[in-house]
């Protein structure tokens, strides 16, 4: 919950929301989205809400209390409700308590992106884990694996790439222990800490597979970066992509925190560079159908228009 609150914009809203064909909300349990969401399903004004994962079952006294007064009405209300994944289709259908529809409408990426290549040289050996070293990401399972497949006699070399978010000083004492113990193996595996977008861009585009063992994870940009530069993914049940990853078969979906079946993904990559080869084409095709600009931005488009050739019934605010 936000505590935030805006009278100001909710008084201009009320002067000038018709003057509007769709209001289109980024919604959240707050002061300022949730009345304006309000405010516009009482006058009958027509909205869609996007929830960017924000809004999801709780079982705290306070949430139940705002989900029945307001939460579960304007998401009945809206002309449409927009999710990431399927994933959070469920979670607003439960928040909603009704079975409404709701639209995927993914984040979407420049269509430069989704047009990369691979680059003219062979990609190198590298797992690329390039994300915050947030518990959730679950760095330390990556460096658990990595440290497995060293020491079993794995050509390949695992690198990390991203700021501490309390993660850091554990992955940077188990990666020093191992390169202490096995000093033929200290350059094979490396925190580099955070770099620069562009640094971040070139790193990816030679990686070998892009691995994020991240769990409870809503919709990772990262992962759908790494698709547009052609790489497999490596990525965990629950993350909010695994859908589309098994449909287009552009990379491995493993159990949650399961170092074993991590392991066992990357063997198999490197075990099989064809099969990482038709992934990585695979994983161009899901940016360009999935995710790029043009496509999203079609969709939304799309249901604007819908919605706003929908009647309306009498504005309640008169």
């Amino acid at each position: 919950m936000a505590y935030l609150w805006s009278p100001t914009m909710l008084r201009w809203l009320r002067r000038h929301m018709r003057d509007f064909d769709v209001v289109h909300i980024h919604l959240a349990r707050d002061g300022i989205t949730l009345p304006v969401a309000a405010m516009a399903n009482y006058r009958r004004q027509p909205y869609v809400v996007q929830t960017h994962g924000m809004v999801e079952p709780r079982n705290s006294s306070l949430h139940k209390f705002v989900d029945a007064v307001a939460t579960r009405r304007v998401l009945r209300g809206a002309g449409a409700v927009f999710s990431l994944s399927y994933k959070e289709n469920d979670l607003l259908s439960a928040v909603a308590q009704s079975d409404r529809r709701i639209d995927l409408l993914p984040n979407a990426i420049p269509a430069v992106c989704a047009r990369m290549t691979s680059p003219a040289t062979p990609r190198s050996s590298e797992f690329l884990f390039l994300a915050r070293l947030h518990p959730r990401k679950r760095a330390l399972n990556f460096v658990d694996a990595a440290m497995r497949m060293l020491t079993s006699g794995s050509p390949a070399s695992f690198t990390i790439i991203g700021p501490d978010e309390g993660d850091a000083p554990a992955v940077e004492s188990r990666i020093s222990e191992f390169a202490q113990s096995n000093p033929q193996h200290a350059d094979a595996l490396r925190w580099l800490g955070p770099v620069a977008p562009h640094e971040a861009s070139v790193r990816m585009q030679n990686a070998y597979a892009y691995v994020l063992p991240s769990v409870d994870e809503p919709f990772p940009m990262s992962v759908i970066e790494a698709l547009a530069a052609g790489l497999p993914v490596v990525i965990s049940e629950s993350n909010g992509l695994a859908d589309v990853v098994k449909q287009y078969d552009c990379g491995i979906v493993i159990p949650d925190d399961s170092v074993d079946a991590l392991v066992d993904a990357m063997q198999q990559l490197l075990a099989f560079p064809d099969q990482v080869a038709r992934m990585g084409r695979q994983a161009t095709v899901a940016v360009r159908d999935e995710f790029s600009m043009e496509t999203v931005a079609e969709r939304l488009v799309q249901r604007y228009r819908e919605i706003a050739r929908q009647p309306q019934k009498e504005d309640h605010s008169q």
